[in-house]
């Protein structure tokens, strides 16, 4: 007779495994979507906006991280080598 983490290792499938990170993933995204703050229709705003951007936004984000914070470090360094900061007295 096994014991309960036997029978639970013995239940775990490659598909079950998958499925679940699957499952937890949609389900952070339901968290994120439901919980986000909700701005005021008159606060202007760029871009499109509903869950089918969300979405888009998510999945750049887990796609195009790297990307975007070196692209934001090479703004950040450009403008401070163009308008470097003044010396304290």
């Amino acid at each position: 007779m096994k014991g309960l983490s036997g029978q639970i290792i013995d239940s775990l499938t490659p598909g079950r495994v998958v499925g679940g990170i699957v499952v937890l993933w949609i389900g952070s995204f339901v968290v994120e979507f439901w919980t986000r703050p909700r701005y005021a229709k008159e606060i202007p705003r760029m871009g499109a906006t509903g869950w089918g951007t969300t979405v888009k936004n998510i999945f750049g984000y887990y796609v195009r991280y790297h990307e975007w914070g070196k692209e934001g470090y090479q703004k950040v360094f450009t403008t401070l080598a163009h308008h470097p900061s003044e010396p304290a007295n």
